[in-house]
């Protein structure tokens, strides 16, 4: 919870409705960014099959392969990732990028 707030007395039902409608949108946003930051249990499943050094080590190799493309004056890339037999194997692609006139 975010802390304690203090509930005022001795309002009518309109003063209710009207507070209530004000801190709803405000209690949905808190939820929505725990949510957000909180990783989902199949997320997590799925991380614990990378140990640490190896995801630092892939991070590593991505920004060498991003300052190649850097390099070559082409900044925007995507990573594909395919499985070939018991390989995984990760691709880098240039994007596409439209022509500046």
């Amino acid at each position: 919870m975010a802390g304690k707030r203090k509930i005022p007395k001795n309002l009518s039902d309109r003063e209710m409705m009207t507070a209530a409608a004000r801190s709803a949108p405000a209690a949905a946003r808190e939820t929505a960014q725990a949510q957000a930051q909180t990783p989902t249990a199949r997320e997590e499943f799925y991380r614990g099959f990378l140990p640490e050094k190896t995801a630092q080590r892939i991070g590593e190799l991505l920004l060498a392969v991003k300052m190649e493309y850097y390099r070559d004056e082409i900044v925007d890339f995507g990573i594909e990732v395919r499985k070939d037999g018991r390989n995984i194997v990760l691709v880098t692609v240039p994007k596409k990028t439209q022509e500046r006139i």
